[in-house]
């Protein structure tokens, strides 16, 4: 089993941190709404989030198969939409008020990367099933001890091991 990466964790952290300091409705959100041109902490998380859902994934998969990947990450994207649902209501209940009284005039884009999220990570499985058929349907329905397309091109069946 492949250890976690704490500064990808911690960087990861940082963005969160990132994108609820420019979605807040403060006077710091203008100061942190992407410095660095069109890159925000979004795009970061995105990027984390999909490189750590791959890599579980593709473990997942290895051990209990492509279906019990697809119920993980189908529950885990339903979970996060329940979620998301209880931050709309807080968003309209507590920080509409503070909204209207502060520097940003409405909570439009409040909650906006989080569905996009989701859904990036409900379409998961269907991108890895299409990655997977990408060799042209050479790869047999289990695939190599290895991860390679063909038992002909694993290094380990050439070898014996």
């Amino acid at each position: 089993m492949a250890r976690r990466v704490s500064e990808l964790d911690a960087l990861r952290g940082v963005m969160l941190l990132w994108i609820t300091a420019t979605h807040l409705p403060t006077v710091l959100s203008t100061y942190v709404n992407q410095p660095l041109g069109f890159f925000a902490g979004t795009e970061g998380f995105i990027f984390l989030s999909a490189l750590f859902t791959g890599l579980i994934s593709i473990r997942i998969v290895e051990r209990g198969g492509w279906g019990a990947m697809c119920r993980r990450l189908w529950a885990r994207a339903g979970r996060l939409y329940g979620y998301h649902l209880l931050l709309v209501v807080v968003a309209f209940i507590l920080v509409a008020p503070l909204a209207a009284h502060g520097n940003r005039p409405a909570v439009r884009n409040l909650l906006d990367i989080l569905p996009i999220y989701i859904i990036f990570l409900a379409l998961t499985p269907f991108a890895l099933v299409m990655a997977r058929g990408w060799d042209g349907g050479t790869r047999s329905p289990e695939g190599s001890r290895c991860g390679c397309s063909r038992r002909s091109d694993c290094a380990a069946s050439r070898t014996g091991s």
